[in-house]
């Protein structure tokens, strides 16, 4: 498995923290430190993009061959 690793400068991490905090309505609560949360968004992000590439690509090629079945099969004379 492939580690992706980001570093965050020690001074400006409480803002990175913070803005994620903010950003995704953090609750000390329930979403343990802000370090995990923040960790937890980055991975969320990282998903969500794949999804949306896969599923961008799965509708193309879908239409794609929905178009080239259509042409092979419905012919108007």
């Amino acid at each position: 498995m492939a580690t992706v690793s980001v570093t965050i400068p020690d001074k400006v991490l409480p803002r990175v923290l913070d803005a994620f905090a903010t950003a995704y309505s953090y609750n000390p609560k329930t979403d343990g430190t802000k370090t995990v949360f923040a960790q937890g968004k980055v991975a969320d992000y990282v998903a969500e993009v794949v999804k949306g590439h896969e599923v961008a690509v799965a509708a193309e090629t879908a239409r794609l061959a929905a178009d080239a079945k259509v042409e092979s099969e419905v012919v108007i004379t």
